[in-house]
């Protein structure tokens, strides 16, 4: 998920092995970060609770992507633990370990994704609305698709490295690509989990979206991390990380609480009314693409945004800065107070477009 991006459980405890902290092989040189993780499994576990309750009408799939987190999370305890114990390293410097665990978060999201997604009509050209905006995407996502190729044909390390040398433990193409993704779709979930709350009925949905945010910021902590060559120097990130992840899996499973309560009322509400009530049946808007263009535009944009980062942080003095701690904290604050603002200005538009709805009494 960011949502959940880079996510994390903690869970130690394999011959006095830490996975997970930063510096140092044994037990004793655990962090406070560790507690953090595995003290988020709790909330979690009470969030796939509501979620799974059948008032709460969650899309099937997408409650299996939820679900499918914890082996995401289960996963990344004997990866860590393989880095230190083999590596002498933690999971971050080992790029075929932490590429491979982080990939099944992608997989998580679009599981969440496209569960969401098949709650909503498809698109089709004989829809006028529709119709443009998914003609649109679809030559977009055909023109696109060879802009990262190009670029991944035509450049290199050295050809970027002409103030900096890229160090040993830099990100690969496709694990910075795993992080991308991973980022680009807990935004895309947020956005169908928004809608959600509109073609189910039930607003409370939208609460899940706001809730969503600090695991969002946390997915932010790992790749500003990352891009930081995940240098102790700022090494506050990862108990910030941890920290966002319980405060985040807490607030999603209030949310959902909210969701299961305001749907259980709903069925209650529904169930005690007479038959000569009219029901009110709410239409879903169509999607403006394809479960394909979807996927190709996520994967395009991901590749792209891993080349740029990875080769283009070469060039630039930030990621080597002896002092890195305010940019890292810019990266973290500025695309978070970003994201908020993004959603404050949706519910008002929201709101404002159902003030517009309400008839007007004639005097």
């Amino acid at each position: 998920m960011q949502a959940m991006s880079s996510t994390s459980v903690s869970l130690s405890l394999v011959e006095g092995v830490n996975a997970w902290s930063v510096s140092g092989a044994t037990l004793a040189s655990s962090d406070f970060a560790s507690s953090l993780f595995a003290a988020s499994l709790l909330p979690y576990l009470v969030l796939l609770f509501f979620l799974s309750r059948p008032a709460t009408t969650t899309p099937k799939l997408a409650n299996f992507g939820f679900q499918f987190l914890l082996i995401f999370v289960f996963a990344t305890i004997p990866a860590g633990i393989y880095a230190k114990t083999q590596y002498h390293e933690i999971l971050a410097n080992v790029d075929w370990l932490h590429g491979g665990a982080e990939s099944l978060l992608t997989i998580t999201n679009l599981l969440i994704i496209l569960g969401f997604r098949q709650t909503r009509p498809r698109p089709s050209f004989t829809s006028p609305d529709v119709a443009p905006v998914l003609a649109e995407t679809e030559n977009m996502n055909g023109v696109s698709i060879f802009v990262p190729l190009l670029i991944l044909a035509s450049v290199s390390t050295s050809a970027f490295s002409f103030l900096h040398p890229e160090p040993s433990n830099a990100l690969s193409i496709p694990t910075w690509a795993v992080h991308t993704s991973s980022l680009l779709e807990w935004l895309a979930a947020m956005k169908l989990i928004w809608e959600h709350s509109e073609t189910s009925g039930n607003a409370k949905w939208k609460g899940m979206t706001w809730a969503m945010i600090p695991s969002h910021t946390s997915g932010i902590c790992a790749c500003t991390y990352h891009f930081f060559y995940n240098t102790p120097l700022i090494a506050w990130i990862v108990s910030l990380q941890a920290g966002l992840t319980l405060i985040g899996n807490s607030c999603m499973a209030f949310a959902a609480y909210r969701i299961y309560k305001e749907a259980s009322t709903s069925t209650a509400s529904t169930a005690t009314q007479t038959p000569s009530q009219d029901s009110f049946k709410i239409i879903p808007k169509p999607l403006e693409d394809s479960d394909g263009s979807f996927l190709i535009d996520t994967f395009v944009k991901s590749i792209f945004l891993a080349v740029l980062v990875k080769y283009g942080e070469l060039t630039i003095d930030v990621p080597f800065s002896p002092t890195p701690g305010q940019a890292a904290a810019a990266f973290i604050a500025l695309p978070t107070l970003a994201n908020i603002a993004k959603w404050t200005i949706r519910a008002s538009a929201d709101e404002t477009a159902k003030e517009n709805e309400r008839p007007t009494s004639a005097f």
